[in-house]
C-alpha cells in the first residue's frame, strides 16, 4: 500500500478534528498566497489570522472578512466563539491579541 503523501496527511487531520476549511479557495490574504506555512484550508489558522489582522493590524471587519473568505457575521461569531478544548487558556480572540511577532 503505497504512503500517503504529506499534504494528504494533514487534509485527514483537518477534517478529523473539523478543521477542514470548506472553502480555502475564498482566502485572498497574500499571506496565504505567498508562504506556505500558511494554509487556506485550516479554518483554525484562518479565522486566527483573519481576528488577529483586524485587532493588531488595525484592518477593518469587511476588508479582513472579505481577504479571509468569511462574511461579516462569521468574523464576529468567531470572535465570540469560547475555545473548543476547556484545557486551553483562551481562545482565538485573546490569541489574535498576543505577540504574534515570532510567529513570522
Amino acid at each position: 500500500m503505497p504512503k500517503p503523501k504529506p499534504n494528504e496527511i494533514k487534509r485527514q487531520a483537518l477534517e478529523q478534528h473539523a478543521s477542514l476549511n470548506p472553502r480555502p479557495q475564498m482566502v485572498k490574504d497574500p499571506l496565504f498566497q505567498e508562504n506556505n506555512f500558511f494554509d487556506p484550508r485550516d479554518l483554525v489558522q484562518v479565522k486566527y489570522e483573519m481576528l488577529r489582522r483586524v485587532r493588531v493590524d488595525g484592518q477593518s471587519v469587511s476588508q479582513a472578512s472579505s481577504d479571509f473568505g468569511f462574511s461579516r457575521p462569521s468574523f464576529y461569531q468567531a470572535r465570540s466563539e469560547p475555545p473548543r478544548d476547556s484545557r486551553r487558556q483562551f481562545s482565538l480572540s485573546q490569541a489574535a491579541t498576543a505577540d504574534s511577532s515570532c510567529w513570522r
